[in-house]
């Protein structure tokens, strides 16, 4: 961390924002010594190249925050939407990215929720060992298939190839993505089970 006057920055390697028309994360291009996140009183920038491409009030009640290992997330929520831009933090000669993350997350812990995010070793469904399987998932996927249910077959869900790396990264960086994998483990295995 430096500090500036009052003010208070970390160095990024990377920044992006969600576009809600596309619903992709639109990398913004940075350069190594010119992209800063910055702690100045009550409001948090993004800056990029000395334009701020980021503001953020801290007093708001809307605006909550999650990190994992080197990397924030943060979403602004608005009156019909919400906003939200991830960045990632570099390192700096005394420093790592990692301990410049942490730092950071101290300060804003003083303003606003930060989450941590954790990628690994959360507690989710214990899948079934495999002799216990008599479906395999495209047998469970085709009684999906014909069974008539709520569930929509909206093209939109099919990815392209060049989309697929983006939406993992998406569904990575999300909070919620562990617990959304544990229920569709649990879905998973309750209709496997059923046929048992």
């Amino acid at each position: 961390m430096d500090s500036v006057g009052n003010a208070r920055k970390w160095p990024l390697e990377k920044y992006c924002r969600w576009e809600r028309d596309t619903k992709m994360w639109m990398d913004l291009s940075t350069e190594k010594g010119n992209c800063w996140l910055l702690l100045q009183g009550l409001e948090i920038l993004v800056i990029n190249k000395e334009t701020a491409v980021e503001s953020v009030c801290l007093t708001s009640s809307d605006v909550e925050a999650f990190y994992n290992r080197c990397h924030l997330g943060i979403a602004i929520k608005h009156k019909d939407s919400v906003s939200k831009f991830r960045i990632t933090f570099g390192d700096t000669v005394e420093r790592t990215k990692y301990d410049n993350c942490l730092e950071a997350v101290g300060e804003l812990r003083k303003f606003i929720p930060v989450t941590q995010h954790k990628s690994s070793g959360g507690k989710g469904v214990q899948p079934k060992p495999n002799e216990e399987m008599s479906k395999t998932l495209n047998q469970v996927i085709k009684e999906l298939l014909q069974t008539q249910s709520n569930v929509s077959k909206d093209t939109d869900l099919v990815l392209s190839e060049e989309n697929i790396g983006k939406m993992i990264q998406q569904c990575l960086l999300d909070p919620n993505f562990p617990a959304h994998v544990a229920k569709v483990e649990e879905i998973l295995s309750n209709r496997i089970g059923d046929e048992d």
